[in-house]
């Protein structure tokens, strides 16, 4: 009878104790912790200007550089003096050389120092097989054909089947002038050549593609062959575009994503520059938690190296597209923060979301 009574007391009990268990105090849910980075609020990035081939720079990642300080330079293309002369001047700098030739023919002529050619034939040349030939850059001696002793001396330019052509290096002569012509300095009749008349030479051209970005001589100036009279860079480059290319804003460089000598399209990233004037935590939130994390909510942020030092911190803004990863999809979940450590960029820290 006793047992009965117990087992029946058990009975009764057991469902009061059970409701007086629920009907306590509602458990509280554990705080939120995600993994988090630091990184710039804002970043720029370093583009090229123009088309061209990259000059070499000597920076890498994580170098730290001021606002406007050169981070690349772009390479130009020189146009050089053909001849020595008076150069007459057609482009200047910004301006387009297929405009300026367009218009010209040329960026600039030169009148060479010796303004004079002799068109010559094997005409009157001494009868020998030798003497009924010459070749480009043969240097030749002349007088005048009525044997006086006005003489000159000049190199062979142009040679054909039809002629030949002399460009004068010293003597006085006069359009219209009838010269002979020898391969003997002293001018024997056996290695006579031919003859000519001495005529006006062509000024020569100075010619070019792209935009001028340097003029370095001045209309009327006397040059010499081999000087440097032009820079000119991609025709996609604006007038006025430096071949320098500066860092917008202090801060430090990311991995450049180019390398020197290659060539870049205008336009085209180059690096990109993390701006540390501000930083944010970039915490990773499983989409499990995400519930309990909004934009504008408090938080509390403890940086790997400076355990046991919290600090506030404020949800600024929830990324809209996640992250798949280890069967689930995290969230980057921006932080503001303000703090007197040493912070620097990439630091590992640990989020807790209350």
């Amino acid at each position: 009878m006793k047992k009965y009574l117990v087992w029946l007391l058990v009975i009764l009990f057991t469902p009061l104790a059970a409701w007086a268990e629920g009907s306590g105090p509602a458990s509280v849910s554990p705080a939120v912790t995600a993994n988090g980075m630091v990184k710039a609020v804002q970043t720029y990035d370093v583009t090229a200007p123009f088309s061209g081939t990259l000059l070499p720079f000597d920076w890498s990642r994580g170098d730290t550089v001021q606002a406007e300080e050169v981070l690349f330079k772009l390479d130009t293309q020189k146009i050089y003096a053909p001849e020595s002369g008076t150069l007459s001047l057609f482009a200047r700098e910004g301006d387009l050389a297929e405009d300026v030739i367009g218009q010209y023919g040329s960026l600039g002529s030169i009148q060479k120092t010796q303004p004079y050619l002799i068109n010559c034939t094997t005409r009157g040349a001494y009868q020998a097989v030798d003497t009924k030939f010459v070749s480009v850059g043969e240097t030749l001696y002349f007088r005048f054909t009525d044997d006086s002793k006005v003489k000159g001396e000049g190199r062979v330019i142009a040679a054909s089947p039809a002629g030949y052509t002399v460009q004068i290096t010293s003597g006085a002569f006069e359009m219209g002038e009838q010269v002979k012509l020898y391969r003997d300095e002293r001018r024997n009749s056996r290695s006579c050549v031919g003859q000519g008349v001495v005529s006006r030479a062509l000024e020569q051209p100075v010619l070019g593609s792209g935009r001028v970005i340097a003029c370095l001589v001045s209309d009327g100036q006397k040059v010499q062959k081999g000087d440097l009279l032009f820079e000119t860079v991609a025709a996609d480059a604006a007038p006025g575009t430096a071949t320098s290319i500066t860092a917008p804003q202090g801060g430090v460089m990311d991995m450049p994503k180019v390398m020197a000598g290659q060539q870049v399209y205008r336009g085209q990233v180059l690096v990109t520059l993390q701006d540390t004037s501000a930083f944010k935590v970039v915490a990773q939130v499983d989409e499990v938690d995400l519930p309990r994390v909004r934009v504008g909510g408090s938080v509390e942020i403890l940086f790997d190296s400076y355990p046991g030092q919290p600090v506030p911190g404020t949800v600024t803004a929830i990324s809209g597209l996640g992250e798949f990863r280890q069967n689930a999809t995290y969230y980057d979940v921006d932080i503001a923060f303000s703090t007197g450590m040493d912070i620097r960029l990439m630091m590992n820290a640990t989020v807790t979301f209350p």
